[in-house]
């Protein structure tokens, strides 16, 4: 089974083809104050999956509901973990589960459901990172919302300030923020921590810096990213507008 992260890099080129729709104040975050697991974001914290780790302490309650759930899960038959996972719900609310069922219904584009139920994981696990990450991913990239979107990012920070996924997720939308000083410094944070998508964080970095008018370390940022990756379109196009910036007419667009 191919490993699956959920990330917001990269979604104003790769996955942000949804329709904006107005969304309601109660898509702002929420929480409370139940208790928590200190170690749940400790291994495997951004990836899907740790939730084929969990099957045995689920069973205990659930039965073989999550287990049938978690089958169809990872084979990407959405509507019939969705199915099994109502189940489970309906017999205890469960964060875990609430990701998982969040995580389906935004692969059959059901992005109201998918929000509404990400808000609900993580009002019984206010510290689940991934809850906050995917929240923010499904909100910006499918009903552009900006200054919340920050702030879920933000509070997933609060939990866990190593993790270089947030920070560069984090630079891309204070970037359509134009709040391009701590974009910089975000995906600076993003790149020292670690970031295993540098090609997507070096070419964020070099867009708010061009948008900075700081075009010269645009270059070295955007040169950077096509070195990683020199298939990468959005490189070549943020390159190209740079040198239009500099009116460097004849530059090639990589040397």
């Amino acid at each position: 089974m191919i490993k699956k992260v959920v990330y917001i890099v990269v979604i104003l080129f790769m996955c942000s083809c949804g329709v904006k729709k107005t969304t309601s104040t109660s898509y702002n975050n929420q929480s409370n104050q139940k208790s928590l697991k200190s170690d749940y974001n400790s291994n495997d914290r951004y990836s899907l999956e740790r939730f084929r780790n969990i099957k045995s302490s689920k069973l205990r309650v659930y039965k073989d509901n999550f287990e049938k759930a978690q089958d169809a899960f990872f084979s990407d038959n959405w509507k019939l973990a969705i199915y099994y996972l109502n189940i489970v719900i309906s017999s205890r609310e469960d964060a875990d589960a609430y990701f998982m069922r969040a995580y389906s219904k935004s692969s059959i584009s059901d992005f109201d459901g998918a929000v509404s139920d990400y808000l609900k994981a993580i009002n019984l696990r206010p510290s689940f990172v991934f809850a906050h990450n995917n929240l923010a991913t499904v909100k910006y990239n499918h009903f552009n919302i900006v200054k919340s979107s920050i702030n879920d990012l933000k509070k997933a920070i609060s939990y866990d300030d190593k993790a270089p996924l947030l920070f560069a997720n984090l630079a891309i939308i204070q970037t359509a923020d134009e709040s391009y000083e701590a974009a910089i410094s975000n995906a600076t944070k993003a790149i020292n921590l670690g970031s295993e998508k540098l090609y997507d964080v070096y070419h964020t970095r070099g867009k708010a810096k061009r948008l900075n008018d700081m075009f010269d370390q645009a270059l070295t940022d955007l040169k950077l990213s096509l070195d990683y990756k020199y298939d990468n379109p959005k490189s070549h196009f943020e390159l190209g507008n740079t040198y239009l910036n500099l009116e460097k007419y004849n530059e090639p667009i990589i040397s």
